[in-house]
């Protein structure tokens, strides 16, 4: 009876232990379910841009939040739509991701591009950038409103520096026609030129992000004469907004991440998630503060909303250049 009791113990176990490792088994191949390769972002900017700089802080910190890897390349060119279009053409499978700025309205309506947002899933949305009018510490402008005199006095004098086809140019564009006045716009591209080229004097002034501005601000190169922004920078709160010197125009530029029409909805609910979770953690707000970015969620239909009214925005700034 004793071996009997033994045989059917030991029976119990190996029962228990199968279902055990069947329960464990499904367990894992749920929460394997998504995601279970590494995730790819495309950011359609230099990594020294501020893009690539803000973008390279952000998938470190969702890097954390996933088991695979989570990795960032830049594919650059034509002011972002050759990377846009990597990712516009990849699998979606929830794999292949996007760091996205609005402005590809912008080459929508100036260049004929041949996608808007609306043929990619929109995620979630990150962080804004604020652009800054920066002139040379020596320059005569103390404000934006002598500048916009000045130019106003001396048709083409002013020479203003703006990456031709960009939510920048636009908004020089829109400047001239809002406030009557015409500027000398010089293109000055690529991310590494704009300073050198407001150093050397071949531009008098300049739209540059906050993260790239205020370095040279801080060392007493470059001064600050007004922010492009919906409020003062909690960086440069000294510097009145453009709108509090009669522009009214606004073309916020906020960074989001997009994905390939298509892409499963719980990869993007996952993505969104963890989104919203970087940017509630103090630690990201602090790193994005060292880059002198603000940390801005929007979920996917505030984002959708948000880019909606840009571009609306870009079409009728663009109608007395169409």
């Amino acid at each position: 009876m004793k071996k009997i009791h033994i045989l059917m113990f030991y029976a119990l176990i190996c029962s228990a232990l199968v279902f055990a490792s069947g329960t464990s088994e499904n367990k894992g191949s749920a929460e394997a379910d998504y995601p279970v390769n590494a995730i790819q972002f495309i950011v359609p900017f230099p990594l020294g841009g501020s893009t690539g700089t803000i973008a390279q802080s952000f998938v470190r910190f969702l890097d954390k939040e996933y088991s695979v890897d989570v990795v960032l390349n830049s594919v650059t060119g034509s002011g972002g739509s050759v990377g846009a279009r990597q990712v516009l053409n990849s699998k979606a499978d929830g794999y292949n991701f996007l760091i996205a700025v609005p402005g590809f309205a912008v080459q929508r309506v100036l260049q004929n591009l041949d996608f808007t947002f609306r043929d990619f899933e929109v995620v979630a949305a990150f962080a804004s950038s604020e652009q800054v009018l920066v002139v040379k510490k020596d320059s005569p402008y103390n404000s934006f409103s002598e500048l916009i005199a000045d130019a106003k006095a001396n048709p083409g004098k002013v020479k203003f520096g703006a990456p031709m086809g960009t939510s920048l140019f636009m908004g020089v564009l829109a400047m001239q026609q809002e406030l009557g006045v015409k500027f000398n716009i010089i293109d000055i591209g690529g991310v590494s030129v704009k300073a050198p080229e407001l150093m050397s004097g071949r531009v008098d002034a300049y739209f540059d992000s906050t993260a790239k501005t205020i370095p040279y601000i801080n060392s007493n190169e470059f001064k600050a004469i007004g922010v492009w922004g919906p409020e003062r920078s909690e960086f440069l709160p000294d510097v009145q907004i453009l709108k509090e010197s009669g522009f009214n125009t606004l073309l916020e530029e906020v960074i989001g991440v997009w994905a390939p029409k298509g892409t499963p909805q719980k990869a993007i609910d996952s993505m969104n998630a963890a989104i919203k979770k970087i940017c509630e953690d103090a630690a990201f707000k602090e790193e994005m503060k060292k880059i002198y970015t603000k940390v801005s969620y929007k979920n996917t239909a505030d984002y959708k909303l948000f880019l909606e009214n840009y571009e609306a925005d870009v079409r009728k700034n663009a109608t007395f250049i169409k």
